[in-house]
This record gives structure tokens, sequence and C-alpha cells, in this order.
């Protein structure tokens, strides 16, 4: 596991390079943060700053050469902001399910460069100054490209999961879309990785898990043989208010040995009521805080969502 500055990692596999087109997904999205600070690193030879006034300046001059650029994010979390320069944002309101309000929750960054590969983030930062700035993350990259690193199941999902999007929301391709589309197209398949997806039930492949329950099953299963897993360490940010997502991860399982980290929403608040923590205990979850977060200066949010197994 490395630690990295997710701009700085972002402008470093950029290595200066031209890019053709950039695609986001996020539950948050500030456009003020995205115009400031993510945008400039798309074009490296324009003296952006830390000026909001200078900046808007520079982008009244350079924005026609903004590659296309299109944002997903959640209807209901877009920041009240306006959005100054030339690229497309489309909200995603998620009808209700049995009366309860789900949101779109994805965070994947996918930047298509003039060589023909794609950067590919995929982890829990929104498009925010915390997601990319100050919270801790949990991130996960990758490398596309033709002939040299393109297994053809896992690269056909990250188009599939795109194409759900747009087909149960928008009935065209942007820009951005149009040509990272067909980047998937390419054929120069390489070896096959080993993987799971846990998916939306709104976008999945046949055979595909579409929620936790069932995920879980299929890891234990085919991942474990069936045998108890002998230990299980989960970082989330987030728990459900109820104790059921607990009895299942344990029944499930069948481990006696689950960590969970302690939510801490700052330094001395604890994001989850003090019953079900208490109930949770009672069970056999051990809560436990992630060694270093105090090292920096103030509170810094946990935001990443990490589960390890060890079978």
């Amino acid at each position: 596991m490395n630690k990295f500055i997710l701009g700085e990692k972002l402008k470093e596999e950029i290595n200066g390079r031209r890019i053709k087109a950039a695609l986001f997904h996020s539950f948050n999205f500030d456009p003020d943060f995205f115009e400031n600070y993510l945008l400039p690193l798309f074009l490296p030879d324009i003296p952006f700053g830390d000026n909001k006034i200078q900046n808007t300046i520079l982008w009244k001059k350079y924005q026609n050469e903004l590659p296309p650029v299109t944002v997903y994010c959640d209807f209901h979390a877009k920041a009240q902001k306006g959005i100054h320069l030339d690229y497309t944002v489309r909200t995603v309101d998620v009808p209700k399910i049995k009366g309860v309000k789900p949101c779109f929750h994805p965070k994947h960054t996918a930047i298509l460069l003039d060589d023909d590969s794609l950067l590919f983030f995929v982890g829990s930062n929104n498009l925010t100054e915390a997601g990319w700035c100050s919270n801790l993350e949990g991130v996960n990259f990758f490398k596309l490209k033709s002939g040299e690193y393109f297994p053809r199941e896992f690269k056909d999902q990250i188009r599939n999961f795109n194409r759900g999007i747009r087909s149960q929301y928008y009935n065209e391709l942007s820009p951005a879309d149009d040509l990272i589309e067909k980047f998937f197209a390419k054929i120069g398949y390489t070896n096959e990785v080993d993987f799971k997806l846990l998916n939306s039930k709104d976008f999945r492949e046949e055979n595909n898990m579409s929620h936790f329950g069932s995920f879980l099953s299929n890891l234990c299963l085919e991942g474990n043989d069936g045998i108890p897993f002998k230990k299980i360490e989960i970082v989330s940010p987030y728990y459900s208010s109820g104790i059921s997502m607990f009895e299942t991860l344990i029944q499930t399982t069948n481990c006696s040995d689950i960590s969970c980290s302690i939510p801490f929403e700052n330094s001395d608040f604890v994001a989850l009521e003090e019953t079900l923590f208490d109930i949770a205990n009672e069970l056999g979850i051990n809560w436990k805080g992630i060694k270093g977060m105090n090292e920096t200066k103030g509170h810094r949010f946990n935001h990443s969502k990490i589960y390890q197994f060890l079978g």
C-alpha cells in the first residue's frame, strides 16, 4: 500500500502528456474546487496558482484548450455554485426504492491520454477539496492500454458500468464519453486478472454480485472454499444505523476475529450511536482506532473504505 497525494499522483502519471478526454463519477461535486485545482492539471504549461481571480483571468484566455470533460454526480450533492468553464456536468437523481432515497455514489476518475492509454482511479474520494487534499482516502489506480495491459473482462466491466449510467439517465454520449467509449472498443487484449466486482444492481452484468450480502456469500464460497475466515479488518467512515449488517458479516464469514475502525467524525466525536457501538462489540466486533491519524495537526477525517479478509 503506497501513500500519495492524489492530485500529485495524477500529475505524475499524466507526465506532461496531452489529455484527450476526462470522465468523472462522484457523489459530491464542488465546481469551484474542480476548476481551480483539478482542471489546471490538464494544462500544465499555463501558470495557474492559488489565486482564484488570477485563475479566472487565465481561464478566459485558455479555456478553449480544455479537452472534453464530463462529470456525473448526485443531483442532491452538487454544490450550489456556477459552472464557469465549457465542460459537461450530468447530475443523476436516483429514484426511490421502496420509499428509500438512494444516492449516486461511485467515485471514478478516467483520464484518456494522447498515447491512447487510460488512467483509471477508483476509490472513496469525491470531487471536493477534502476528497483530494485533506481526507484519508483509499484509492486503486490502474493504467489500461491496448496490447500492454488490457484484460478484456476487466475493461469491459468499466465500459459497461459507464454505458449503464448513460442508458438509464441520459440518451446520448457526451464528447468525453464518446472518446472513452472508442478507447474501450480496442481489441489488444492481454491476460485476464482475477477479480470480483461488487456492482450496483442497476448496472450489473449477468452473474455479478449486486449487493453486499450476495457479494459476501460468493467471496466466502469461491474465495475461501466455505471455510471460516481467520481475520477480517474493515476501515470505514460510516456504518449502518442498524445491527443487521454486522450480523450478516459475522454469520456469513463465520469469522471470530473481526475489527472495525472507529468512525471519528471529529477528534472527540464518534459518528455512531453508543448503543449500536456496544451491541456490535457484544457480538464480537473489535473497535479500533486508525494508527497514525493523530500524527497530523488537527483532525484528519478518514473517508476510506477498505475491507481486508484473511483466508
